[in-house]
C-alpha cells in the first residue's frame, strides 16, 4: 500500500434530518394546508357529483392533514421518533389523495389539478424523506 493512498472509507449512512428542520418543513405544510382547509372555503358547484365530492373531499383532506401536520412538527420539535413516521403516513396520504383529486379536476377543465399534481409530487417526496429519516434514527 502506498503511503499518500487515501484508505477506503466504510459506507456512510444518511445522517437523520434534525428536528429543527423537521419541525419547520412540517409546520410550513400544516399551514398551507389549513389556508386550503379552513381559509380559502373552495366547495364543487359544478354539475358533476363526482367533481364536487372531489372539491369537498380536498377540502375536508386538507383540514385533516393541517391538523395531523402540526401534530407532527410538535413531535419534531420534541425529537420524536414517531413524529417521523406520522409524517411519512401524512405525507403518503396527501400524495395519494392529490394525485387522485387532481387527475378529477384535470379530466373536467380544472387546471388547478396541475397545481394538486405537483403538490402530490412534493408530499410523494417528504413521505420516501421522513421514512428513510425514520429507518436511520
Amino acid at each position: 500500500m502506498q503511503p499518500n493512498a487515501p484508505s477506503p472509507s466504510p459506507r456512510q449512512e444518511p445522517s437523520p434530518s434534525t428536528g429543527g428542520t423537521d419541525a419547520l418543513l412540517s409546520f410550513l405544510s400544516a399551514a398551507a394546508f389549513a389556508y386550503f382547509g379552513f381559509f380559502v372555503g373552495m366547495r364543487g358547484v359544478s354539475d358533476s357529483a363526482l367533481y364536487n365530492a372531489s372539491v369537498n373531499g380536498f377540502t375536508l383532506m386538507a383540514k385533516g392533514l393541517a391538523i395531523g401536520l402540526f401534530i407532527v412538527a410538535a413531535l419534531n420539535l420534541s425529537g420524536a421518533r414517531a413524529g417521523l413516521l406520522l409524517d411519512a403516513v401524512l405525507s403518503g396520504i396527501a400524495a395519494l389523495a392529490s394525485g387522485a383529486i387532481g387527475i378529477i379536476w384535470l379530466a373536467f377543465g380544472d387546471t388547478q389539478g396541475v397545481l394538486l399534481l405537483i403538490i402530490a409530487g412534493v408530499c410523494a417526496t417528504a413521505a420516501t424523506s421522513s421514512i428513510r429519516a425514520w429507518r436511520v434514527k
